[in-house]
């Protein structure tokens, strides 16, 4: 979906950020204009959108050793689209 918005004008938002022991979690949310092609279900081009997404690391020696992603992501659902 960050490939659909990349005409530069892409603002990410940290929404959350947990970290306990040796373990991190971080949701994101993404907004930016559509720029992908046309597809049944998805925006139209030119649209302005939010999505999201939450990543998952396991920190050792003060480095991420480990990292687990989540895409949040339901173009047939309207909740995602900006307003």
């Amino acid at each position: 979906m960050l490939n659909a918005m990349r005409d530069g004008a892409l603002e990410m938002k940290i929404e959350d950020f947990i970290a306990e022991d040796d373990r991190v979690a971080v949701r994101w949310t993404f907004t930016g204009i559509y720029r992908a092609e046309p597809r049944p279900g998805f925006p139209a081009p030119g649209d302005k959108i939010t999505t999201g997404s939450m990543s998952f690391y396991r920190v050792v020696n003060g480095k991420i050793d480990r990292d687990w992603g989540l895409d949040i992501v339901s173009p047939t659902h309207d909740p995602w689209r900006s307003k």
